[in-house]
């Protein structure tokens, strides 16, 4: 099954990197939440390219627990009232 959300994040940074064979990229996003919190999250590509490091963006997720993965699939700039 998977599930769709939606959340709000202060975007710190992004990366990426080729696997060893160097046939696959890997992209990701450090965010920082509004409880303190702060982490690593696995984007699409499409997702990397939109995101803007240290501003809040609104994030599109996929959660897959066939796979117990979490996965940014959008971003988009929050705006902030």
């Amino acid at each position: 099954m998977k599930l769709e959300l939606r959340t709000r994040a202060l975007v710190i940074g992004k990366a990426e990197e080729k696997s060893r064979d160097g046939q696959s990229t890997y992209y990701r996003m450090s965010v920082a939440v509004a409880n303190a919190q702060a982490g690593t999250l696995n984007c699409t590509k499409e997702a990397y390219d939109k995101v803007v490091p240290m501003k809040e963006m609104d994030l599109s997720c996929v959660f897959d627990d066939k796979y117990n993965s979490l996965r940014v699939t959008d971003a988009i700039l929050a705006v902030v009232k």
